[in-house]
């Protein structure tokens, strides 16, 4: 799937060939597209780009109740078209939950799965510092490069 995410924020999906905008099924009225999906929702994410040995690479998107979009192009124009920031790789900090940190040890030869340890506990006690645990890239996101 490709999309974009233009200077404002908002997202488009291409449809058909051509881009349109995505409209906020939790916050619009259907008949008048009222509130687009975009980054001024607290439940839309920041993309994250898996690397993949096999396949182009993954780009994901968080957004709404937990649900993923999977692009294998996304254009983000408020970064000018760099989206780079969000690339994982071995060695990043990621969170799960904002209050976790955990470290990527390993990801796979399809970019679909990675290797995670944890390096602070959450408040919540999922996890204890040095636990490992294999996991889908898309239910994180980047807390800092290393």
């Amino acid at each position: 799937m490709k999309g974009k995410i233009n200077k404002g924020g908002l997202l488009s999906i291409e449809r058909v060939g051509k881009l349109k905008d995505q409209i906020c099924i939790f916050d619009s009225d259907p008949l008048t597209g009222s509130a687009h999906c975009g980054d001024w929702c607290p439940l839309f994410g920041e993309p994250t780009v898996v690397p993949s040995g096999f396949f182009p690479e993954k780009i994901f998107l968080l957004i709404c109740d937990g649900s993923a979009l999977e692009f294998t192009e996304l254009r983000d124009e408020r970064h000018d078209d760099k989206i780079d920031p969000w690339r994982l790789k071995v060695g990043d900090i990621v969170t799960r939950i904002g209050t976790d940190e955990q470290e990527i040890l390993e990801i796979n030869e399809g970019g679909d799965l990675i290797l995670v340890k944890c390096i602070k506990a959450p408040h919540d006690g999922f996890c204890k510092v040095g636990d490992t645990e294999s996991n889908v890239p898309w239910r994180y996101r980047l807390v800092r490069s290393r």
